[in-house]
């Protein structure tokens, strides 16, 4: 005896159009995919200077609200720095965290404890110098509220140094990536 089994046709067009998605949700996209990207720019014809030795706000921020709590957050910061004119002057920054509220001196230092950050120094007294940095840090803050990273920067040694002058700006880009 045999047995035929047959099937109605169907066109895979039809079905998928039938699921009613005119994009994937962000809910079935595969781990490794990039859910949003914001940035934000500073531009100007000034810029911020110091010559404190504790951190202060250089006016670089971005705010991000993440789609989902496990996330990770690719947090890049690029700018052009402006040394001080004295021997071994410079500048340290960094960048800090707030969840739901504006991040201060004493937030969370995506760079490690407050003490620490980046240095650009220049070791010549023969005039000021502008430099370009770059940085790409990882970051899981765990939450879908507002997330606020902000720059900061303090002096070397009390000679003048600033960030984010027209010659190149100051830059955040914050990309989740779904894990």
């Amino acid at each position: 005896m045999t047995v035929r089994v047959t099937k109605p046709e169907f066109n895979l067009r039809e079905k998928l159009s039938e699921l009613d998605y005119s994009r994937v949700p962000y809910e079935k996209m595969p781990a490794g995919s990039v859910i949003q990207v914001q940035q934000h720019h500073l531009y100007g014809s000034g810029q911020v200077t110091t010559t404190s030795q504790s951190f202060q706000d250089s006016g670089l921020f971005i705010d991000f609200h993440p789609k989902f709590a496990n996330s990770l957050l690719l947090v890049t910061c690029d700018f052009n720095a402006q040394s001080g004119d004295a021997t071994n002057s410079g500048l340290r920054w960094s960048i800090l965290r707030e969840i739901d509220g504006t991040p201060t001196a004493s937030s969370y230092n995506l760079l490690g404890d407050s003490s620490r950050g980046v240095s650009i120094t220049y070791s010549s007294a023969s005039g000021y110098i502008h430099e370009g940095t770059s940085i790409t840090m990882e970051d899981k803050p765990n939450t879908i509220e507002r997330v606020q990273y902000r720059m900061f920067f303090y002096s070397h040694n009390t000679t003048t140094v600033g960030v984010s002058r027209d010659w190149g700006g100051a830059h955040f880009t914050v990309m989740e990536v779904r894990e």
